[in-house]
């Protein structure tokens, strides 16, 4: 399992008054546990944990991009609050991953060393999400330059065929994650 855990909160402004609602980007790195499941299992748990959060925790997501090796998220949150949304995701998560080994049978495994039962690895390695046209794709707002960017086309490719993404949302269309939805004005500035 991965032994490093960033939980100092970062938000897209770098400015931060504490009751302040904004938006807040985050990258998560999933640790070592993402290995014991399916990608398709692993896509399935970070959803359901999502969206219990979403109805259970007061979760808001704005935004999210699920791939193989990260989360993006854009919460619409107060500052101060954070890491108590991140935590009750991650203690959901955990809900969902002990869920998952019981059905593998996985479990008797654990059994057989309690002690390891009792630690509670790291889920995720958290990075400030640094990327702002990665957060404007994933929120259903366009990036359109003068020029041609290939990272940025890349970016809009991954996106565009991502089956776990808000920008399903952002189209009409349903997608697996409840999101709510940003409404623009024209301004790239919403917070």
């Amino acid at each position: 399992m991965s032994k490093k855990n960033n939980t100092t909160p970062a938000a897209a402004t770098g400015k931060h008054h504490k009751h302040k609602t904004g938006l807040f980007p985050i990258a998560l790195i999933p640790g070592d546990w993402k290995d014991e499941f399916s990608e398709y299992e692993y896509n399935v748990m970070i959803a359901e944990a999502l969206n219990y959060c979403v109805y259970n925790e007061e979760m808001d997501i704005s935004g999210y991009l699920l791939t193989k090796h990260r989360l993006y998220l854009v919460l619409k949150t107060e500052y101060v609050h954070i890491n108590s949304v991140l935590l009750h995701f991650y203690d959901r998560l955990r809900k969902e991953i002990q869920h998952a080994q019981r059905i593998k049978k996985e479990i008797e495994k654990a059994l057989r060393h309690p002690e390891a039962a009792l630690e509670k690895p790291a889920l995720f390695v958290r990075y400030p999400l640094q990327n702002p046209y990665l957060v404007k794709l994933i929120t259903g707002r366009k990036v359109e330059l003068p020029y041609y960017d290939a990272q940025l086309q890349r970016l809009k490719a991954e996106v565009n065929k991502a089956s776990f993404c808000s920008a399903i949302d952002y189209t009409g269309a349903k997608g697996p994650v409840v999101v709510t939805l940003l409404k623009h004005n024209g301004s790239d500035h919403d917070n």
